[in-house]
């Protein structure tokens, strides 16, 4: 049931879901420590993302620099530092998701629209 579950990745080492042959013609198992997290309730899912940014971001190997100067931008901005919890519950059921008793899935009824960004919010991802 592992598949169905929803969950988040670090886009740079885990891109694909299963084991691949890399240019070398080796296989390659694309995770680092760290890079998968199955959040419990999608009121979980800002910690989760927060253990991904702070636990394995900085020593993800296969982050481009670009990134990760972006992502210092990003982490000295107060306006993005206001973005609630409730946001990040209002956006995963936007997207369809929902709790069930095996984790998160997807919903199969249409899902309520995105939460509005605040202004300052707003200012800075027009910015950006």
């Amino acid at each position: 049931w592992i598949r169905q579950r929803v969950g988040i990745r670090c886009p740079h080492c885990h891109p694909h879901k299963y084991p691949y042959m890399n240019r070398n013609g080796q296989v390659h198992h694309p995770r680092e420590r760290g890079s998968v997290y199955y959040p419990t309730t999608i009121a979980s899912i800002y910690n989760a993302t927060m253990n991904l940014l702070q636990r394995h971001l900085h020593s993800c190997s296969s982050v481009p620099h670009d990134i990760m100067a972006r992502y210092a931008e990003l982490k000295a901005d107060d306006a993005r530092s206001g973005t609630s919890k409730k946001y990040w519950v209002d956006s995963a059921k936007s997207l369809g998701l929902i709790d069930t008793p095996k984790g998160i899935h997807f919903s199969s009824l249409r899902p309520p629209p995105l939460p509005s960004l605040s202004q300052q919010q707003f200012r800075t991802v027009v910015s950006s």
